[in-house]
């Protein structure tokens, strides 16, 4: 005797289902990828951005004041932690009698979820005196692993 109802048997409808895993296991992989590669691009096009308003910050001092006080706004107004550079205060005029610097001055700041990493590097032997490379490094702190996100080369001469 045979069945002649319509409809699909358990066997047909676990052989579909193999069929939608299979095809889904498949497809599954390129959405991460495609994800992780989307979350990678808006993190370099951030810290890209983050670098590029540094760099413009950098060169609006440069036109404005000398090497000496861009270095000194950079480590006291935008809030980057400095070596090779110093300054003393002086708390009856308010003064501020700097150091010279060193070849290169290296300054610090963490904006939450990226590190910035600055390098100024005076060479002498440039034509003019105060013309200086900047370097700029963007990291990522999330997770507590450090990635270099983007780096950039700058130069500007400074204010007399």
């Amino acid at each position: 005797m045979t069945n002649k109802q319509p409809g699909m048997t358990i066997l047909e409808v676990m052989i579909a289902l193999f069929l939608l895993a299979l095809m889904v296991g498949a497809v599954f992989p390129v959405f991460l990828v495609s994800r992780n590669m989307d979350l990678s691009s808006k993190a370099f096009s951030d810290a890209r951005q983050l670098a590029q308003a540094e760099i413009e910050n950098i060169y609006n001092k440069s036109q404005n004041i000398s090497y000496y006080d861009t270095l000194y706004q950079v480590a006291t107004i935008d809030g980057f932690t400095c070596i090779g550079f110093s300054w003393i205060v002086d708390t009856v005029t308010g003064l501020v009698t700097y150091t010279a610097p060193t070849g290169t001055v290296s300054c610090e700041k963490v904006t939450a979820p990226y590190k910035l990493e600055l390098s100024f590097t005076h060479n002498p032997a440039m034509v003019k005196e105060f013309f200086v490379n900047v370097t700029i490094k963007v990291y990522s702190i999330n997770h507590g692993e450090v990635i270099k996100r983007y780096e950039t080369i700058y130069a500007t001469a400074f204010n007399q």
